[in-house]
């Protein structure tokens, strides 16, 4: 699905896509876990959910070669418990939830939030959105360099609004609705994230969602409104797990949801001939440019 949007030399197809994720949901290996609110803790591990995580475990290791566990989770978790307090939510993702939709404090912290029985305190001189991710939020480990969450890098999640987004380019409009309602009527009877009263850090407390919350999509829908709906699905859903970057290059959106100084930095480090829609692109170290004589990337000569 990333090539279509992108560098599409493979000549692949929206009904590759559409194939190959009905393969999937056919299999009946896989289901939507009940609570979304689960994903991302130790019982959602490897769960009905997830067809590739990273493994990782808890050990000793600290800085240096780290056998079995990460540092996603010191790097991103509150400075005032034990991380570094990076990778800030924007206030434009909080803003794209929908009005008391589970999945946002799932997804953000806030000061004065309480985590896995922990009151959070955010410091605005430490923070540049007054926001933390909380779905990589755990109790420290014993080594803080090496966490033992695992990365969830593709869900079930995904896999439905995979097809929808193909069934929609293919004029499947109705099936597209009816998978990405599937999505929907899930996140609406989440629970809140674990760990919302002190002191009790696995405690899954009711979301008290109000009736009408994440209302089904119509079935009218259809063309560039269907898409739009499909898109802000998969913002919400998969917000803080490394899919935003790629949604919007692989669907031509990118560069408009920059600050116009910064978009014009990046298309001026972009590719933009042989491609679907503009790439934009890091530089080559200069060392290795020039021990392998390849060409350094566009702008930075």
């Amino acid at each position: 699905m990333y090539q279509l949007g992108t560098d599409n030399t493979n000549n692949h197809t929206w009904q590759e896509v559409y194939d190959l994720t009905s393969t999937i949901i056919n299999s009946n290996q896989y289901s939507l876990l009940p609570n979304y609110a689960a994903i991302h803790q130790n019982e959602g591990e490897n769960s009905s959910e997830s067809l590739f995580e990273i493994q990782l475990a808890t050990s000793n290791d600290s800085y240096g070669p780290i056998s079995v566990g990460s540092t996603s989770n010191v790097f991103q978790n509150n400075r005032k418990t034990f991380g570094y307090g990076f990778n800030n939510p924007t206030q434009s993702l909080v803003n794209e939830f929908e009005p008391n939709d589970p999945r946002r404090e799932v997804t953000v912290i806030k000061d004065g939030d309480i985590v896995l029985g922990i009151l959070n305190k955010i410091d605005p001189s430490e923070n540049e959105t007054g926001y933390l991710n909380r779905k990589v939020a755990i109790i420290a480990p014993a080594q803080l360099q090496a966490g033992p969450q695992n990365i969830r890098k593709l869900r079930y999640a995904d896999v439905l609004l995979m097809k929808a987004e193909a069934a929609a380019r293919l004029s499947r409009n109705s099936e597209a609705v009816t998978l990405v309602n599937q999505v929907r009527q899930r996140a609406r009877t989440s629970t809140r994230p674990p760990g919302t009263t002190v002191g009790a850090a696995n405690v899954y407390a009711p979301a008290n969602t109000p009736a009408g919350t994440l209302p089904d999509l119509t079935t009218s829908l259809s063309g560039q409104p269907l898409l739009n709906a499909i898109w802000h699905e998969r913002r919400v859903e998969f917000a803080e797990e490394s899919l935003r970057f790629w949604d919007l290059v692989r669907t031509g959106r990118y560069f408009s949801a920059l600050p116009a100084d910064v978009a014009a930095r990046a298309q001026s480090h972009s590719i933009t001939t042989g491609v679907v829609n503009p790439i934009p692109l890091l530089p080559i170290p200069l060392n290795d440019a020039q021990v392998w004589k390849v060409p350094q990337n566009p702008g930075y000569n």
